[in-house]
């Protein structure tokens, strides 16, 4: 406090009452409104310095406290910033360790299958088949099993590969076929075997020789030179025949398992109908009694009453039991139609599949050599997109999928990334070079190949965010419910999260979905389900794996997470009856089974959203995807 304050205090506490008085009736009226004031202002200072003493004294004992304690926050959310980024570095290095091993355990369960094949080791081969070697695998040269079989007069291994329906006439390495492998071997029984199944005598290696020309035996010479090439042509139409024979079963064996789902709806709808009417009558003839008894209690005619007590309550029987019939048909009704969509989405996956047709995000391939990249510009078009359907490896490639400028080409403008920068790419320099390989000749020297190719594959929908809601929760249009899949949103700017938000669903970010209560994420799953709402989980920008949600899932029920995703849910698990082992005792007041409605569980919908814009292809791959349009270009 200041000097003059303190005389000032000292004088008025030393004043009598009297000399106040007289110094106060002395003041004129604009003298007495600025006392006035003066006090009114002193009073709030010292309300306010009250308030802010403790605070000022600690800044006095440390004039540096307050920047201290500001940096040290700094500091620490400092740590956590960088905590998140070595998490997600680490994550990301994970999950590339991971996919490498994986395509590395790939590769050597592959290079195992063929040396096997070679050596006739039968028992080991099967086992490998058992673990996901297909019969039909090649090598990067084409070779494939049978041909190794061949090559290694592994009889055991070929007799039971050529039963699998293995292509005796694959090509492989120096454009070699089983039967050339097999006759250079000098296997006149593999010979015979692969005549009879519909090797060709008459295919040719690289350098134009023909099996006959490479038999290491006179028996191998002789059995080719007496081979009618006539039959071959009749096996190999035999084969044709077979295979259109089986397509024909198979498109009969659909037409009647569609006719009996058609057939199972029907029956079921109509005895809805019947078990409606009968419940109709019931609930009829029960207001009628009541009716009678109110009448009768009004007239007091108790015999009559005690007479009438037994209709009443065989009537609310028969209308629960009639109500009971209503539903179990209607369960049954609604199960036969998601059963018909599931078998038409069926037929179209494996026709999909039959033509390489994978739904996804992003394709990878790899090109080992200048060769090989070669090989591979004539089949995209000048937009970098691929011409037409083809198989590169074991990658299927499609039409309409793109080139992306990612990896080694991430550093090129849009404008210098073209087909002409890709003919020019890896050349030595002493072959002619266009002006934009020029350019990027310094990092062009460095080793080139293998060079690693991703192709953008189309997402199934593609919408502006003011439809999202529309396509995610209404399905305007039927078309996710049509492919049968849960949706999957990709939106890069991070919109859609807040916009579904508004419209009433449950969205969890995966922060909190890690860390949340059992009991509260069963709550919004059984509110979801009994609402007909909408369970979504919002991704972020992380590339997370899929395991962290399915955990939390799987601790509600065993396996739970699994049958979500399977399209099989929707008639085998979303159905009221199986809802009794999530209804737990905490919350069996609140939830009634009697309260599923397959009305409302038809409009229930889980799915994930993400910002990150290159979702795991085999992740993808389950869902039904949601791209939405312009993402976060839209507010650059």
């Amino acid at each position: 406090m200041g000097s003059a304050a303190s005389a000032l205090l000292k004088d008025v506490e030393q004043a009598t009452p009297e000399e106040l008085k007289a110094a106060a009736s002395a003041l004129t009226a604009e003298e007495h409104a600025r006392v006035r004031a003066a006090f009114a202002h002193l009073h709030t200072s010292l309300q306010t310095d009250a308030s802010v003493g403790p605070v000022v004294a600690a800044a006095g004992e440390n004039e540096d406290g307050v920047d201290a304690a500001l940096a040290a926050e700094l500091a620490e959310q400092e740590k956590m910033f960088l905590k998140c980024l070595r998490k997600r570095a680490e994550r990301e290095a994970k999950k590339k360790l991971e996919k490498e091993e994986r395509k590395a355990a790939a590769k050597k369960l592959k290079d195992k299958a063929m040396e096997a094949a070679f050596d006739n080791e039968l028992d080991d081969l099967l086992k490998m088949m058992d673990e996901g070697v297909e019969p039909e695998c090649s090598d990067e040269h084409g070779t494939t099993l049978l041909s190794e079989a061949c090559a290694g007069n592994a009889k055991e291994v070929a007799e039971m590969l050529i039963g699998e329906g293995c292509d005796p006439n694959s090509v492989g390495r120096y454009r070699r076929t089983p039967l050339w492998r097999a006759a250079y071997a000098g296997n006149q029984e593999l010979i015979r075997q692969l005549l009879r199944s519909g090797g060709d005598p008459r295919e040719c290696d690289e350098q134009g020789a023909r099996p006959i020309d490479v038999a290491s035996n006179a028996e191998s010479r002789e059995y080719l030179v007496c081979w009618d090439p006539a039959s071959t042509d009749r096996i190999k139409e035999d084969k044709r025949k077979a295979a259109k024979n089986a397509e024909k079963e198979e498109k009969a064996k659909f037409k009647r398992q569609q006719q009996e789902l058609v057939d199972s709806l029907e029956e079921s709808e109509r005895r809805m109908q019947v078990s409606k009417s009968e419940l109709a009558r019931a609930r009829k003839l029960l207001v009628d009694y009541r009716q009678q008894k109110v009448s009768f209690v009004e007239q007091g005619a108790q015999e009559k009453l005690a007479e009438l007590e037994p209709l009443i309550e065989s009537a609310e029987v028969q209308v629960k039991l009639f109500e009971g019939s209503v539903q179990e048909w209607e369960w049954k009704a609604s199960r036969a139609r998601l059963k018909m969509n599931d078998l038409e989405q069926a037929k179209k996956e494996k026709e999909a599949k039959a033509a390489g047709k994978l739904r996804g995000f992003k394709v990878q391939i790899s090109c080992a050599s200048l060769d090989e990249l070669e090989s591979l510009l004539p089949r995209l078009a000048p937009t970098l997109e691929v011409d037409e359907d083809f198989a590169w490896s074991d990658i299927d490639l499609v039409k309409g999928d793109a080139l992306i400028k990612d990896g080694a080409f991430s550093h090129l403008k849009a404008s210098e990334f073209n087909k002409q920068f890709l003919q020019s790419y890896g050349r030595p320099s002493q072959d002619e070079v266009t002006e934009a390989s020029q350019a990027e000749e310094g990092a062009e020297k460095e080793e080139p190949f293998p060079l690693t190719l991703n192709f953008s594959r189309g997402f199934n929908r593609t919408v502006p965010i003011k439809a999202i809601s529309d396509v995610l929760l209404k399905d305007v249009g039927g078309l996710r419910a049509e492919d049968g899949r849960w949706p999957f949103v990709i939106d890069p700017s991070g919109r859609t999260s807040t916009f579904i938000k508004y419209s009433g669903a449950a969205v969890f970010n995966i922060v909190e979905l890690k860390d949340m209560e059992p009991l509260r994420l069963r709550r919004a799953f059984l509110n979801s389900l009994i609402h007909g709402g909408a369970l979504l989980v919002d991704l972020g920008s992380f590339d997370t794996k899929i395991d962290v949600v399915a955990d939390k899932f799987n601790d509600l029920e065993k396996g739970l997470f699994a049958k979500l995703l399977d399209r099989a849910v929707l008639y085998a698990y979303l159905l009221p009856r199986r809802f009794k082992s999530l209804i737990v005792k905490e919350i069996a007041q609140d939830f009634q089974i009697s309260a599923f409605m397959d009305e409302a569980l038809s409009k229930f919908v889980f799915g994930f959203v993400t910002s990150f814009r290159d979702p795991d292809l085999d992740f993808a791959k389950q869902f039904y995807t949601i791209s939405v349009k312009g993402g976060d270009e839209d507010e650059a």
